[in-house]
């Protein structure tokens, strides 16, 4: 659900711009796909150049052959920029610029991402504080250094670990990095499901649910929201779960079948469920809402 959230969130951020192109920057930046060579590290500028003022001073004052003298043997340097300007041979790139600014959770410019060549990414920050000049980027991206170190050291205890020791090290990782919710991390959180079958480290239950997670995208990705809510449901009643987390699981089982009017009555049933194991919870009222809307779609639909 909270992989659903960001995705609400940042398509309401591109949707207040009249969003339409990417522009051509004439240096010598890197523009998507993404490719990720096994030496370098990665750094991708979100940009939005002819609409947002501090993206502005980034073109004018670090797109510059000063710049990527300085930092392209350490990076390969990328340029995602979202602009009102349009040309008809660029609506693919545009359709690709929208899902790296989703994947990166991008709600504001002027934003960086800095990843390792393994795609971990250890900082994601907006720079308008930095962008006045190279020395002011400098500084800020040697107080990132630390982090990548730390990722590096972790990555280094999971590719020596296993069992539950490998979940607790997995654990700790996802902990550390940059953007933990996205599908590039979906492998690690299925081997820290794996690796402690009998709950030796307590995450189970934390892992249990993120893989059902997985495996309901995966669903939704093929176009089956049935097979979808069927994942929470399997898992609704299992004694592991508090009220709270079996009234969350009937509800996301709701959430991905109301995608369909065909089992509106199924998906009312799910959200009484809800609703009853806990009628006071901070999700009820949102409960309540969705039962309201549900119904008010059945009846439509009936009328039909």
């Amino acid at each position: 659900m909270k992989r659903i959230i960001y995705t609400l969130c940042i398509f309401a951020f591109l949707g207040c711009k009249t969003v339409s192109g990417i522009s051509s920057l004439h240096n010598k930046f890197l523009q998507p796909p993404i490719q990720y060579d096994g030496k370098k590290d990665v750094m991708i500028f979100f940009t939005g150049s002819d609409w947002d003022t501090d993206s502005k001073r980034v073109v004018e004052n670090l797109f510059t052959d000063e710049f990527y003298k300085k930092y392209s043997p350490f990076f390969n340097i990328y340029s995602i920029d979202i602009t009102r300007a349009r040309s008809n041979s660029e609506d693919t790139a545009i359709q690709l610029a929208y899902q790296y600014f989703a994947e990166y959770e991008i709600t504001e410019c002027p934003c960086v991402a800095l990843e390792t060549s393994s795609r971990y990414v250890y900082a994601l920050e907006n720079i308008k504080a930095y962008c006045d000049s190279i020395e002011s980027f400098d500084t800020f991206l040697q107080a990132q250094m630390p982090k990548r170190e730390t990722l590096i050291a972790l990555e280094s205890s999971m590719q020596k670990a296993k069992g539950p020791e490998l979940t607790k090290e997995i654990d700790a990782f996802l902990a550390e990095v940059k953007l933990p919710y996205s599908h590039r991390y979906d492998s690690l959180i299925i081997k820290a499901f794996e690796s402690d079958p009998k709950n030796e480290t307590g995450l189970y239950k934390k892992y249990f649910l993120a893989y059902t997670d997985i495996k309901a995208q995966s669903f939704m990705n093929n176009g089956d929201p049935v097979a979808s809510a069927n994942e929470f449901i399997s898992i609704a009643e299992n004694e592991i779960f508090s009220a709270n987390e079996k009234q969350a699981n009937y509800y996301t089982a709701a959430y991905f079948l109301a995608l369909t009017d065909e089992h509106l009555e199924t998906v009312l049933e799910y959200l009484e469920k809800a609703l009853s194991l806990n009628p006071k919870s901070e999700l009820a009222d949102q409960i309540k809402n969705a039962i309201r809307a549900v119904n008010q779609r059945h009846a439509e639909t009936s009328q039909e």
